[in-house]
C-alpha cells in the first residue's frame, strides 16, 4: 500500500507531461495547431528551357556535329541519302526530316558513319550526343 501514493504521483507527473492537465491538476485547453495545406504543384510550363531541352540541344549541339563530321558527304545538291546536313538549321528543319535523322541515328551508333575511311572520326562522347540529338527530334 506504500507504494500506491508513489504510483498515483508518478502517473500524475505522467499526465501533466503529456499536456493532459495543467500543473494545477485542472485538464489543460486543447489547442489545435492550424492546418496548413501543401502547397499545389504546378502543371509545368511548355515554354520552359526544359521543356524544349530537346530541340534547343539539337540546333545548339547535334546540328554542330553534324555538320563538322558530316558535310563532305552529306551536304547540298548531291547530298548521299537525301540527307543535307547543312539544310537543317531550325528546329522545323530538323522536325521535317525526322525520318533521315532517325536513320543517321542508327548509321552513327552503329559506327557505319562517319565511314571508316573518312579521317574525321568523333569521339565516344560526340558520337553518343549525335545520337541522342538525333533521336531527340
Amino acid at each position: 500500500m506504500r507504494q500506491l501514493p508513489l504510483l498515483i504521483v508518478s502517473f500524475a507527473v505522467l499526465l501533466a507531461a503529456a499536456g493532459c492537465h495543467s500543473e494545477d491538476g485542472t485538464e489543460a485547453k486543447k489547442t489545435e495547431t492550424p492546418k496548413t495545406e501543401a502547397p499545389k504543384a504546378e502543371a509545368p510550363k511548355t515554354d520552359t528551357p526544359a521543356a524544349t531541352a530537346s530541340t534547343a540541344s539539337f540546333t545548339t549541339k547535334t546540328a554542330p556535329l553534324l555538320n563538322k563530321y558530316c558535310t563532305p558527304c552529306h551536304a547540298g545538291a548531291g547530298a548521299k541519302a537525301g540527307l543535307d546536313v547543312t539544310a537543317i538549321k531550325t528546329d522545323d528543319d530538323a522536325k521535317a526530316a525526322k525520318d533521315k535523322l532517325a536513320k543517321a541515328a542508327e548509321e552513327v551508333e552503329s559506327k557505319k558513319m562517319p565511314p571508316a575511311k573518312s579521317a574525321n572520326q568523333p569521339t565516344d562522347a560526340e558520337r553518343a550526343d549525335m545520337v541522342a540529338g538525333l533521336r531527340s527530334v
